[in-house]
């Protein structure tokens, strides 16, 4: 049975740059190894997040992303497409053999009856409030995922709403039924700043120094990888699988102790 780690060392990363992000999750894996596993939260503005082999033609509607400015991105790891905004939070845990367990004391520490499925799901009293996926480099291991806190279902369903999407038959009405935000069970923050400032306390290392993400030269989104380039299917769509040296040059340099 996995023993799990009670505190980690943390990162600090406070870009809503999707490309960035999902730059910055794979930049971790591949380059800082660490004995002990840690962490980071961080939020990406509207944004559709489909998986590393997915078709976005039959998963996404991409006419509506298109009339309402939201971006596209393709990650690292498998799964489904998952809707982003501000009012939802990622978690990324790397080290070897991770797990969102923590994730999930963390939020029964602070009164949510929160519990694993195992379909990649964080439930809530039979409702989902998070998914997560994973990758394997080297001896080393991502988890990441989303933990839902007011989240626009409205934008949620129509996002993923496409001719082929369980959604079109079920509606809005269904997609509310089946997800969850934290936020109604969690009275006692009043925004997102203070829930993810105590997820980061409860999780983090009394002696570990975190280590800050600095974004005052942050590149622009052309200069990273084009996961968010219109996808098809992805075996055949030109996308870069690996952040290219254009990445390592932008992120190099770019960390300090603090």
């Amino acid at each position: 049975m996995t023993e799990f780690i009670k505190s980690m060392r943390y990162l600090i990363n406070n870009s809503t740059d999707p490309y960035f992000n999902l730059a910055f999750d794979e930049y971790c894996l591949e380059n800082i190894h660490s004995e002990e596993p840690y962490f980071f939260l961080w939020r990406n503005r509207p944004a559709v997040i489909i998986g590393l082999n997915q078709n976005a033609y039959g998963e996404v509607n991409l006419e509506y992303l298109n009339a309402n400015g939201i971006t596209l991105a393709r990650r690292v790891t498998g799964g489904g497409a998952v809707y982003h905004d501000l009012q939802n939070m990622n978690y990324t845990i790397i080290g070897r053999n991770p797990s969102p367990q923590p994730m999930v004391d963390a939020l029964r520490q602070l009164g949510v009856p929160a519990e694993l499925t195992g379909r990649n799901d964080i439930f809530v009293e039979g409702r989902k409030v998070s998914g997560y996926a994973r990758r394997v480099a080297g001896n080393q291991e991502i988890i990441h995922g989303t933990l839902m806190y007011d989240v626009d279902l409205d934008t949620l369903q129509h996002v993923l709403d496409t001719p082929a999407s369980k959604m079109k038959v079920k509606g809005i009405s269904s997609v509310r039924s089946h997800v969850a935000n934290l936020k109604e069970y969690l009275p006692q923050f009043k925004s997102l700043d203070e829930l993810q400032a105590k997820l980061s306390e409860i999780r983090c290392s009394p002696k570990a120094a975190a280590i800050r993400a600095k974004m005052k030269s942050m590149p622009k989104s052309g200069e990273l990888p084009p996961r968010s380039s219109p996808p098809g299917n992805s075996s055949t769509a030109t996308l870069t699988k690996r952040i290219s040296i254009t990445r390592k040059r932008c992120l190099a340099g770019r960390w300090k102790q603090a």
